[in-house]
């Protein structure tokens, strides 16, 4: 099984290396805005998916 923390680590390092590109690129605002937002939706879904297996 595929360390969680790991992954999450490491879609963190792909985020921030596309949002310092899409700093010199200013079309890509838009993608880095949907990413964050389908980002934080999915982490709030996956939190709260953790916390019911826990109860």
């Amino acid at each position: 099984m595929v360390n969680k923390f790991w992954l999450f680590e490491l879609g963190m390092l792909v985020w921030l290396g596309i949002v310092i590109y899409g700093f010199f690129t200013a079309w890509t605002l838009p993608l880095v805005s949907a990413i964050t937002i389908l980002t934080l939706v999915m982490s709030a879904h996956m939190y709260r998916k953790n916390k019911q297996d826990d109860s």
